[in-house]
């Protein structure tokens, strides 16, 4: 059976340019997307359809930094039953947008338009070989239509899936409403080929809550309001190394902490959100972070990789992750007798462009309070948290390496634990670890 849907009893349709698009009218973050720069068609289209059947949209930026203006709009709805879909690339081939696992190819459940079959679409997922395999179970993603602009260099679809197909191949969409429930990972990729070929730096990655209002800046502000003070704890200032990959690691101490205004005390404080910081005009650069913290107030000499003392993970960062706010009742231990003293965040800068001299402050934010919450929250690290497999060859071919949890490692002193989210990672060193976000009730 094949997994190629198509309906001929809808039509396609060709946009040309509009004259005048009026951005005082239509949303004014869609006339900002692809950076404004030759977007005329995509606006028509937004203007003349998608404005009012979609109640949510973002921009996933493309991953080449000497063209800010690639990325992929996504506009979306969802009700009890279906996620309506319309997304829109700068290409003239195909545009592929895709649910993901962990932010990659790897175990994502994909949709694939063509240029050249205007009416289709084709149904795929990726395993272990990461690249798209037709799904031959069943036909999900429906399509609904699609406009083809060759000469403005275009290509938009739109499209609906039930949020759970019971399909093994395709990811449920489940609500995410919460904020600290994690968002989907998303992906899109576009080329100007006739057939799906390798995408290079033409991709994008994100994410997106699908039950959410579309404004999490605004929703995590108004949480923070109970917040007494935070703090930034950024690159500051530096110069991201004109070669392919680079993790760098910058300390900040209980002193570097009070010095942006925590407060000087013996006494337990509360961390209750988390907001990142990129710098704008380098989302290429900064791949991902996480933030690990120490109970001593001191920083050791930087090094390319964490170092021994900070073990506790508190925060973790890719694109798509917004804020964190914690519920009123909820915070993370800092200072006191066994709260966390300092922190180091370890950025991963991604330049595969090898552009020289781009200098960057991007890092995180946290928001404290002097009032103690109820309970208190922490990271816990399933896999290999403490780096067991460092220095064993990988070998060639397919590797693997297990892991066990017995029950004794997820017991926590005999405390009840809540699961609130959870965060996949790879260490530098590529020993892979699973963190779920948990708190521990009170006895």
């Amino acid at each position: 059976m094949s997994r190629i849907l198509s309906l001929l009893s809808l039509s396609s349709a060709f946009y040309v340019a509009s004259a005048a698009i009026d951005c005082s009218v239509i949303s004014k973050a869609a006339c900002d997307f692809f950076q404004g720069v030759d977007n005329d068609t995509y606006l028509s289209w937004y203007e003349s359809k998608i404005d009012t059947k979609y109640s949510n949209h973002v921009f996933l930026q493309g991953s080449d930094p000497d063209q800010p203006e690639d990325g992929v709009a996504v506009h979306w709805r969802v009700d009890d039953t279906y996620a309506y879909l319309a997304f829109a690339a700068r290409a003239t081939g195909w545009v592929a947008f895709g649910i993901s696992e962990a932010g990659g190819m790897l175990g994502a459940d994909m949709v694939i338009f063509h240029a050249n079959r205007p009416n289709e679409l084709v149904d795929a997922y990726s395993g272990d070989e990461r690249q798209p395999l037709t799904d031959d179970c069943s036909s999900d993603w429906e399509w609904v239509s699609s406009n083809v602009d060759e000469e403005g260099g275009f290509l938009m679809v739109e499209t609906k899936r039930l949020l759970n197909t019971d399909d093994v191949h395709d990811r449920p969409i489940v609500d995410d409403s919460s904020n600290t429930a994690s968002p989907h990972r998303v992906i899109a990729a576009w080329g100007d080929s006739d057939e799906v070929s390798y995408h290079g730096l033409k991709r994008a990655r994100g994410g997106i809550r699908f039950f959410g209002t579309g404004d999490d800046d605004s929703t995590f502000m108004a949480a923070m309001e109970s917040a007494d003070g935070s703090v930034d704890m950024v690159a500051g200032n530096y110069t991201i190394p004109a070669q392919d990959t680079t993790y760098e690691t910058f300390c900040f101490s209980r002193q570097d902490l009070i010095d942006q205004g925590l407060l000087n005390t013996t006494d337990p404080l509360n961390i209750i959100g988390w907001e990142p910081i990129i710098q704008s005009g380098n989302e290429a650069y900064v791949h991902h972070y996480i933030v690990q913290a120490s109970l001593r107030p001191f920083c050791d000499n930087n090094t390319d990789i964490p170092s021994a003392d900070f073990t506790e993970m508190t925060y973790v960062w890719a694109p798509g992750e917004k804020g964190i706010a914690f519920p009123d009742f909820l915070g993370m231990p800092l200072f006191g007798s066994d709260g966390f003293q300092a922190f180091e965040i370890q950025i991963h800068y991604n330049n595969p462009t090898i552009v020289e001299g781009v200098v960057d402050n991007s890092g995180v934010r946290f928001y404290w309070t002097s009032e103690q919450r109820e309970q208190q929250v922490g990271i816990m690290n399933v896999g290999d948290p403490t780096v067991g497999v460092y220095g064993t060859p990988i070998g060639a071919g397919l590797s693997m390496h297990q892991f066990e949890c017995p029950g004794s490692c997820s017991s926590l002193a005999n405390q009840e634990v809540t699961v609130l989210r959870e965060y996949l990672h790879v260490r530098v060193n590529q020993a892979s670890n699973y963190s779920c976000l948990y708190n521990i009730n009170s006895i």
